[in-house]
């Protein structure tokens, strides 16, 4: 579940300023998401719910989507990522899936991604994947309370650049 950041602020403020953060947000979404093996299902205002093929793809295109908005666009996204069923009931989507995403996206700061220990349980043995235990913190609507991860994307992305120079020098 990716979310715009103060999207209710931006839009009271200037209209035209929030419609064409949400128009680029989509978009972005919807240019990047089959790269991932994913698939945008809902827009939901400022927000979108997006379901992938597996938490790796999930991540991965969070961090791309995160990496993008973080360098060129002034505005900020949060986002959650949660693995759970997904109910699909007319052309609407429901579940604790559903539920757990579209709350977890609240612990992450501007241009974060938080997961659930349910994806973190699918992505940790991966190295390039670096996280940071927030706690065991009670989400609204959810009886018990749950695990969440903060990724560090800023480790991520020096992990990448250090990468692509080790090629450079092999050149």
């Amino acid at each position: 579940f990716s979310d715009i950041v103060d999207c209710t602020k931006i839009m009271s403020k200037d209209e035209k300023k929030g419609f064409e953060y949400i128009r680029k947000h989509s978009s972005l979404i919807k240019d990047n998401v089959a790269n991932y093996n994913g698939e945008l299902l809902k827009e939901l205002g400022d927000g979108c719910l997006i379901i992938f093929n597996s938490a790796y793809d999930a991540l991965k295109f969070s961090e791309n989507l995160q990496n993008i908005i973080n360098n060129n666009e002034k505005f900020k996204v949060r986002i959650g990522i949660h693995v759970g069923d997904v109910i699909k009931e007319s052309n609407d989507y429901f579940g604790s899936g559903v539920n757990i995403a579209s709350r977890i996206d609240k612990f992450a700061l501007p241009g974060e991604i938080c997961i659930t220990q349910d994806v973190y349980s699918q992505i940790k043995s991966y190295k390039d994947i670096k996280t940071h235990y927030l706690g065991n913190k009670n989400i609204k609507g959810i009886d018990e309370k749950v695990d969440i991860y903060k990724i560090n994307t800023q480790v991520n992305q020096s992990q990448k650049i250090k990468k692509n120079t080790s090629l450079i020098e092999e050149l």
